[in-house]
């Protein structure tokens, strides 16, 4: 919802604001929204053959869509002709294949235009040549009139070939549309696999399928009651070739992340961690990598021994064809466990367990199969959580995931296993004692490795063993990542910027013994935490190079040195895909210059960055900066996580946008402004808005024990909205806890000073949330809606009674997103309030008329094939 513009004109940002509504968005064929710049050609018409269908698309089974019931008759006219300036639509895209469709329309509630996902469904045999590839790469989607066969030239993507292309999306079918996702931890079920469908979940990743069969949808356009047409173009993959990049991925509105041509970082998904292997057996270094949710991937290397290339990834699946997912986070290890001369798959995830998927097949075929949980010394392997170098062991219970390697570390012909805890940032060594009689390893936990004569800690958290030989003098070296917890626990500077550490075998071949030496690189490495180091000479240079994940990226280091003596560039290369996740830095939405289009607050950074104008995905390119240079406003509490909430509204309804602070402690903080020119000017030392009683605003934790309550530990994470509920003239306050708490706070009738009512609680989502206020059921007066990280999201639909009264929470019925705070705003400027989410899985939007529809349903009109005159030769 666009509220409180704070300007007039950008030369005026600082008085006279003013809330309103966001007005319709000019879509308007211009450079400004339209970053194709090469003019618009229409190629000559083709020759085409031509399918036509009398039957509309089938249904989809979409628990998001209307089924109907259809009862279809199939009639197939071949045609041969050329053709003409009568036969619309004009062919308009250079490709060879075309498919021609209609969306009926639906009721748009008096609107004269809306923007809703349609969806149809490219089925091998029907739309495409048994036996071929879609390249989905060269799809466009063009909107065209039925009357004139011209394009409509709606100008709204950003980078269309042209100023009538839509933006799309493909859900390809060799991933799961129905996702089998494992929702639980492995440690609370036991070690079983429990998997729950979660639809189109398998789509949050950069993964790519087969290209072989699948789903597109595109945003579409009703105009009034009128049905609308769309030529589908696109080219089939040369036979025997294999999808080579990630397609074209449009925001579309129906929940899925925002990407953009550029990706933000090279995965998408936090806590990456990988592993090196010639996965596909050609020669060439693969990396392995598992994320947050527990899923594993991996991304070919398409270039060269002494280049390579990683322009994608797709998942990694068992043998019974379903992805592997190891609950929550995954952390990958390729290894031989069982000696049978194919490599097997090791996960470490959590809380604090390691799966094991032996390899049935080959390395060249490989046929996973999950066989339960490590064991070591006779029971469920899990590591030591103590002693803590950081942090409480009354707060810290249980540890995290794994990050594991292998190496024979006691010099006796077989592999023994390297475990990083997180918590306790030690490697920890389960010594192979033998097999078992199902041939696979025995375990026993052999204690933490040492270095300089005492347990080898990482100095914070989230040990990550990387064993090789990395000065080449025959014995195995050690390097691993952490995670600097300054801001968390206490101090300690020098291990804070610590991206690499390196510790040097210095006992020979015995049992290694490790003295910690300065890291050996050159520049500065990436300011990271969670670094995952692993080694492989992927230049075939003769030394060993360095692949490190950290968090979501990942980075290609190069060994500049020499095999006995490395030196890695710090200046590292960040593996960044094209059409990757790009989420916004957007906490607050509002039309800061008064052009129409929604701005958003970004409060890590305390500016606004302006709307460009472009079209989809959008982007919000110039920063505007709230306070003047060298002033910042913040309550630190130095506990725990900290909190930082600001947020701007005119809350004294004085015509110049305040700033509102929710603190770690659960207050919340006035900062007028007291602009009177030019230069921005704030109260930096604020006041904290009190009940009428005299107390202080206070949610959260109440007399807690931060050093044994986790909870309390993070404090109360307080976010709020503002909006005149009761429509008294005076802005009133709806906060969100730690606790899932929904509470609101009326303005009290008191115009000598600012103070507010007892708190009126509307619901407890149970864990910590993000609240808006929207006009829900279009009734003029604000509602609350309100998203906690434990995927519940509620509606509380104002009553208008006086005093105010909310309704019970409703549930929306979202499409699977995990962690989706909500936030309201007409993204695409048709008129309706969409959904901003976001999620842990990236910038989300639900498209409002998507929440109450579902896709629309495309019906295929013909399919057609263009046949163009062959290129001429010099042969005779």
């Amino acid at each position: 919802m666009l509220r409180h513009s704070c300007s007039r004109s950008l030369g005026n940002l600082w008085m006279n604001a003013s809330p309103i509504k966001a007005s319709h968005r000019d879509y308007r064929f211009s450079k400004k929204n339209w970053c194709c710049e090469a003019p618009l050609i229409q190629p000559p018409p083709p020759s085409i053959r031509t399918t036509r269908l009398t039957r509309p698309q089938p249904n989809l089974d979409d628990p998001f869509m209307n089924p109907t019931s259809i009862s279809a008759v199939v009639t197939t006219l071949l045609l041969s002709t050329v053709a003409t300036a009568e036969d619309p639509p004009r062919w308009s895209a250079d490709t060879s294949h075309r498919l021609l469709v209609k969306v009926p329309p639906v009721a748009i509630e008096g609107r004269d235009r809306d923007e809703h996902p349609a969806e149809f469904q490219f089925l091998p045999g029907e739309h495409l040549p048994e036996g071929r590839r879609i390249d989905v790469a060269s799809l466009q989607v063009v909107r065209y009139d039925q009357l004139t066969g011209e394009s409509v030239m709606d100008g709204n993507y950003a980078y269309g070939r042209t100023a009538a292309d839509r933006p799309y999306r493909w859900y390809d079918a060799a991933v799961p549309y129905h996702f089998p996702e494992m929702i639980e931890d492995v440690s609370r079920t036991g070690g079983e696999i429990v998997r729950e469908e979660r639809i189109r979940a398998g789509y949050f990743f950069n993964a790519v399928g087969d290209w072989k069969a699948g789903r597109l949808v595109w945003m579409h356009t009703q105009q009034g009651n009128s049905p609308s047409f769309y030529a589908v173009y696109f080219d089939l993959l040369p036979e025997g070739d294999v999808p080579g990049q990630i397609p074209p991925r449009g925001w579309i509105g129906d929940g899925l992340m925002r990407c953009d041509e550029r990706g933000a970082t090279s995965t998408g998904a936090d806590h990456c961690r990988i592993d090196l292997d010639d996965w596909d057996g050609d020669g060439l270094i693969d990396i392995i990598g598992g994320e947050q949710d527990g899923h594993v991937f991996v991304w070919p290397n398409r270039g060269t021994p002494h280049e390579p290339l990683f322009p994608l990834n797709h998942f990694v699946f068992v043998a019974d064809g379903l992805p592997i997912d190891a609950g929550s986070a995954a952390a990958p290890k390729v290894v031989d466990w069982n000696a049978d001369g194919a490599k097997d798959l090791l996960v470490g995830a959590e809380w604090n367990r390691i799966l094991l998927f032996l390899n049935r097949g080959t390395d060249l075929d490989r046929r996973l199969e999950y066989v339960g949980l490590l064991q070591s010394d006779g029971e469920t392997l899990t590591l030591p959580i103590e002693p803590l170098a950081r942090g409480s062991e009354q707060v810290f219970k249980r540890d995290y995931y794994p990050v594991l390697d292998t190496a024979d570390w006691d010099n006796d012909g077989d592999l023994d296993l390297l475990a990083g805890g997180y918590v306790t940032g030690r490697i920890y060594i389960y010594e192979n004692t033998g097999s078992g009689s199902d041939g696979l390893p025995v375990l026993s936990l052999k204690g933490p490795l040492e270095a300089d004569g005492e347990p080898l800690n990482v100095g914070h958290w989230c040990a990550s063993p990387c064993t090789a030989d990395f000065d080449a003098d025959g014995d195995l070296d050690l390097m691993s990542g952490h995670f600097p917890t300054n801001h968390l626990l206490g101090p300690a500077p020098e291990r804070e910027f610590e991206f690499l550490q390196f510790y040097e075998n210095i006992a020979g071949d015995d049992r290694p013994e490790y003295a910690k030496r300065p890291f050996p690189v050159r520049g500065d490495f990436p300011h990271g935490a969670l670094a995952t180091p692993r080694a492989a000479d992927w230049d075939a240079d003769g030394d060993l190079d360095l692949i490190v994940s950290a968090r979501e990226n990942l980075f290609l280091i190069e060994n500049r040195g020499t095999a006995q003596q490395p030196e890695f560039i710090g200046d590292s290369r960040m593996l960044i895909p094209r059409w990757g996740s790009a989420p916004i830095p957007a906490d607050q939405f509002l039309d800061w210059n008064q052009d129409g289009l929604p701005d958003i607050f970004s409060r890590g950074r305390y500016s606004v960055r302006l709307n460009s104008g472009k079209g989809n995905p959008w982007s919000w390119d110039e920063e505007v900066p709230i306070l003047p240079p060298g002033e910042w406003i913040a309550h630190p509490s130095g506990i725990g996580d900290d909190w930082f909430w600001p947020f701007l509204d005119d809350f004294d309804d004085d015509g110049r946008t305040d700033i509102l602070f929710g603190d770690w402690h659960g207050h919340i903080w006035f900062h007028r402004n007291l602009t009177t020119g030019e230069t921005p000017s704030f109260d930096l030392e604020g006041d904290r808005l009190q009940l009428v009683d005299g107390e202080t605003i206070k949610v959260g934790p109440v007399g807690k024990d931060t050093g044994a309550d986790f909870v309390a530990l993070q404090g109360a994470r307080t976010t709020f909205t503002v909006a005149d509920f009761d429509r008294d003239g005076r802005r009133d306050l709806v906060v969100g806890d730690t606790y899932g708490k929904v509470r609101f706070f009326r303005r009290a009738g008191d115009q000598d000073r600012m103070a507010f009512e007892q708190p009126v609680e509307l619901g407890d989502l149970g864990i910590r949330l993000l609240v808006d206020a929207a006009d829900w059921n279009g009734d003029g007066r604000d509602d609350v809606i309100a998203g906690a990280v434990n995927g519940r999201v509620r509606v509380f639909i104002n009553a208008g009674t006086d005093p105010v009264r909310f309704e019970k929470g409703i549930d929306p019925n979202l499409p699977p997103i995990q962690q989706p705070r909500v936030l309201m705003v007409d993204l695409n400027g048709d008129g309706d309030e969409d959904l901003f989410l976001p999620s842990t899985q990236g910038a989300c939007f639900i498209e409002r008329s998507f929440l109450q529809r579902g896709y629309a349903t495309a019906e295929v009109i013909a399919v057609e094939q263009a046949h163009t005159t062959p290129k001429q030769t010099n042969n005779p």
